[in-house]
């Protein structure tokens, strides 16, 4: 990994960190999050997520990945039961219901902070067209005395 990463740096007081699962969450290296969702996203396409296929896919995020911290890092979600591997000369890893239900947790929460609220605004008395023209003349003024 290089020395640039910010990703281990995810406080507990950060908007993005998980009420549900901050701990679990946010206790994980980057690569280890980065590892779940390649699993995550190569069980959804034609390639079977081995170890050769995961260095692949994380490679633009994690360049100077070696081998050891590759397994490294897969041996401690397996052992985290995040992840299971396919006992094969090259095993294939899925996700387990725990590392579902991270992910599944994490993305709900992303999902919250990203969506648009609705916001209401309620007046004393109707808007009319020459209110709305008033406020377009008002705002067209400000933009060209900040203009000048």
């Amino acid at each position: 990994m290089y020395a640039n990463n910010p990703r281990d740096h995810q406080g507990l007081d950060r908007s993005d960190a998980s009420p549900d699962n901050h701990p679990t969450w946010t206790h994980l290296e980057s690569l280890e999050r980065d590892l779940l969702i390649a699993v995550a996203c190569l069980t959804h396409t034609q390639s079977q997520p081995t170890a050769h296929e995961l260095n692949r896919a994380l490679e633009p995020w994690h360049p100077n990945l070696t081998h050891g911290n590759l397994y490294g890092a897969l041996e401690e979600l397996t052992t985290a039961t995040f992840l299971e591997a396919t006992p094969t000369t090259d095993s294939d890893y899925h996700l387990t219901t725990d590392g579902h239900t991270l992910l599944e947790t994490y993305t709900s929460h992303l999902t919250q902070i990203l969506t648009p609220q609705t916001v209401t605004i309620s007046f004393e008395r109707p808007i009319t067209p020459g209110d709305a023209e008033r406020a377009y003349c008002e705002l067209l003024g400000k933009t060209q005395e900040a203009r000048r």
